[in-house]
């Protein structure tokens, strides 16, 4: 086989793998399911734990909100051969809503919302938010999302305490906020 048809042989194979959209668009994957997963379960009894309560809302590994509370929240998922939208709101322990808002047309990069504060998803995955309503904290990391089974709340739970800026964010003056 000459070199110009292995070229030809791969580049076929992995479209073929990749999938593609209407339009030639390359379709990405959100990497997983789409959720929220809320808990209010000490990590262990009779010890206070950042992790006692939470909830994360999820789009595969691709993008997580989460919050030191166990609330209401409602975010969706949609896709087009353009992209995919996660919008929706974060419920705060008082009742009062935050828009959470994310775009994304290569599951790596686009512009995120959550309230008043804007991040680039270029820069993270994971968003840590805690606070009052009125003026939400709110951290952006990097993350292996893959390594959460967001299905579990101990896996969620234990990989906060794993991970030290989750546990500092999480805790002022050495304790759980």
């Amino acid at each position: 086989m000459t070199c110009s048809r292995i070229v030809l042989a791969a580049a076929c194979l992995a479209a073929a793998l990749v999938g593609c959209g209407a339009g030639g668009t390359v379709v990405f994957s959100l990497g997983g399911p789409s959720g929220t997963l809320g808990w209010d379960e000490p990590v262990e009894k009779g010890k206070k734990s950042p992790f006692d309560s939470g909830m994360i809302d999820y789009a595969g590994t691709t993008f997580a909100v989460w919050c030191d509370w166990m609330g209401g929240s409602g975010l969706g998922t949609s896709g087009s051969g353009g992209g995919t939208t996660i919008d929706g709101h974060l419920r705060f322990p008082d009742g009062k809503t935050v828009a959470v808002s994310c775009r994304t047309t290569d599951g790596r990069t686009g512009p995120v919302t959550i309230g008043e504060h804007t991040f680039d998803l270029a820069a993270g995955n994971l968003f840590l938010v805690s606070g009052p309503s009125d003026q939400p904290r709110v951290k952006q990391l990097k993350r292996h999302l893959s390594r959460i089974d967001f299905t579990k709340r101990r896996s969620v739970q234990a990989y906060g305490q794993a991970d030290q800026e989750i546990t500092a964010f999480f805790t002022r003056d050495g304790k759980p906020n």
